[in-house]
């Protein structure tokens, strides 16, 4: 069976992404990509069969607290995402505020290649 990291990973990097998924990297957040030719990297959190909890919250807002600014100093255009079942109106907010992507399991595939500009 392929983990969920491994699965958006593999997906990311048929669309042109170097993507490298936590257990290769043994570090958190669950998937890294990055394209060199655009500098856009995109750190992801997969809650793959999960709704959205707030230590999931807490996690990705410090993603976009701490990693956003490291890596836009090196110039990269920053995203973070958190691909999850499901999330409440309050935590969506939260979300918001922290400048953090949901991307509902069920609509994944569409929300990435909109995202990563395929229509």
């Amino acid at each position: 069976m392929v983990s969920s990291e491994k699965f958006v990973a593999k997906l990311l990097r048929e669309e042109g992404f170097e993507a490298f998924h936590e257990p290769l990297t043994g570090v958190e957040p669950d998937v890294i990509a990055f394209d060199p030719n655009s500098k856009r990297l995109i750190i992801i959190e997969v809650k793959w069969g999960k709704s959205v909890d707030s230590s999931a919250v807490a996690q990705v807002c410090r993603y976009s607290e701490k990693l956003r600014p490291f890596f836009s100093k090196m110039g990269f255009n920053v995203d973070v995402w958190i691909i999850a079942l499901h999330a409440t109106a309050y935590q969506l907010e939260r979300l918001k505020e922290c400048n953090v992507r949901f991307i509902p399991i069920d609509e994944m595939f569409y929300h990435i290649n909109k995202l990563l500009g395929k229509r």
